[in-house]
């Protein structure tokens, strides 16, 4: 798969994002974890509609928990966030991924590579409304 930066008048978005560094941070302090995720953002927008997905996977895009995210674009970024679930993911236009999830009082952020592709197949999609 090519990286293909993403810019402000793209109009479509399709990443596969590959975790590569995981620091979790505590009121205690913060360390490095092995990365046990993959993520999958997909972004559509027109005249008529917007349409948006975050997947979170189990490593190499299994077992995906489906979200409806709110995107925005912020400058050279583009912003996926799921409010009720404390949680984002920044893409920036050189494909870097950064993804913050806070549990209770332990934030864990994720940094990673992202790469345009077709999402997963849908048999490996769950709802995550849960």
């Amino acid at each position: 798969m090519i990286a293909l930066p993403v810019h402000a008048e793209d109009n479509d978005v399709w990443r596969a994002c590959s975790i590569t560094s995981v620091n979790m941070c505590t009121p205690i302090g913060c360390s490095g974890r092995k990365p046990t995720i993959s993520i999958y953002i997909g972004f559509h927008s027109d005249a008529i509609v917007q349409r948006a997905v975050y997947l979170r996977c189990a490593v190499a895009f299994a077992r995906c928990d489906r979200y409806d995210p709110v995107v925005r674009r912020i400058g050279e970024f583009l912003i996926f966030s799921l409010p009720e679930r404390s949680l984002f993911s920044k893409l920036a236009t050189d494909n870097q991924l950064i993804d913050v999830a806070a549990v209770r009082d332990t934030v864990f952020v994720a940094r990673g590579r992202c790469v345009e592709a077709a999402p997963p197949p849908r048999s490996q999609w769950r709802s995550g409304k849960d």
